[in-house]
C-alpha cells in the first residue's frame, strides 16, 4: 500500500548554486545516462551512501527502455525533467500527462536523487518544477510515494495525502 498524494498548493523550491534545470527532448544524446541516475538512486534507496553511478555499456534491455522513454517524449506522453550540476546529472524526474476526455491529469513518477546528494533539495525542486509543468495543462497532479517517510517530504512542498493505493507487482523469479 502506498500513500496517493495530489498537488495541492506546491511552494516555489530554488535549487542549490550551480544546479540547472532542464526539460529533456526525444533527441537527448545523454538520456540513457540519466535515466542511469534514476537506476542507481532507485537501487539504494537510503541514505546519503556515496554509490558509484559507473556507465556500463547498455543492455538490450537498456537500449529498449530508452527507446521507449524517447517514443514517450516524443509524443507528449512523458516529460522528462534533469537537474545538472558540474555537468553530470544528479536527479530526474518524470509526469505523464493523459487526456481524460473532459479533463488532463498528469502522474508525477521516478523522481530519483543520486544518492550521495540526497538531502540538498534537489528532488523536491524536480517535484516543484514537474508540478508546476504539468499544471500548464493538466488539472489534476498526483503521485503515489513509496512510503509514509516519502509521502511526509511531499507534503512539506505542497502536496495533500488523498488516500493509500495497492501497487501490483510481477512475482519475483
Amino acid at each position: 500500500m502506498l500513500p496517493l498524494l495530489v498537488a495541492d498548493e506546491p511552494v516555489e523550491l530554488l535549487f542549490p548554486a550551480g544546479v540547472r534545470l532542464y526539460v529533456v527532448g526525444a533527441d537527448d544524446p545523454e538520456l540513457a545516462h540519466y535515466q542511469e541516475v534514476s537506476a542507481v538512486a532507485f537501487a539504494h534507496p537510503g541514505g546519503a551512501a556515496d554509490v558509484p553511478a559507473p556507465r556500463p555499456d547498455p543492455t538490450p534491455r537498456d537500449t529498449a527502455a530508452t527507446a521507449a522513454l524517447r517514443e514517450r517524449i516524443a509524443t507528449g506522453r512523458t516529460v522528462m525533467m534533469v537537474a545538472i550540476e558540474r555537468g553530470q546529472p544528479v536527479a530526474v524526474g518524470l509526469h505523464q500527462p493523459v487526456d481524460i476526455g473532459d479533463a488532463v491529469v498528469s502522474e508525477i513518477v521516478g523522481l530519483a536523487t543520486a544518492p550521495r546528494l540526497r538531502g540538498r533539495g534537489l528532488g523536491a525542486g524536480i517535484a516543484s518544477a514537474l508540478v508546476a509543468h504539468a499544471r500548464e495543462s493538466a488539472e489534476l497532479v498526483f503521485l503515489a510515494a513509496g512510503d509514509d517517510d516519502v509521502a511526509r517530504v511531499y507534503e512539506r512542498i505542497g502536496f495533500a495525502w488523498l488516500a493509500t493505493v495497492g501497487v501490483a507487482e510481477a512475482p519475483r523469479r
